[in-house]
């Protein structure tokens, strides 16, 4: 769960990684939380393994983060 400000949401929308809620908006955290509560987070309805397989080093992570947000 990210707010809806880069990298961190273009990541997770990416990568289909999990819940995305409106920066410094309480209700939309809440909203999003009781998602993630509701829902049958098994890890492998996300993107995660597909995530964590691109990620070879500190060096790499850092590559896709900033390939991620074009810098």
């Amino acid at each position: 769960m990210v707010p809806d400000i880069p990298p961190f949401k273009d990541v997770v929308i990416e990568n289909d990684l999990g819940f995305i809620f409106k920066c410094e908006n309480i209700d939309s955290l809440e909203k999003e939380i009781r998602l993630f509560l509701e829902t049958n987070n098994d890890k492998k309805k996300y993107g995660y393994e597909k995530y964590l397989s691109k990620i070879e080093s500190w060096d790499n992570l850092a590559s896709i983060v900033l390939d991620d947000i074009n810098i």
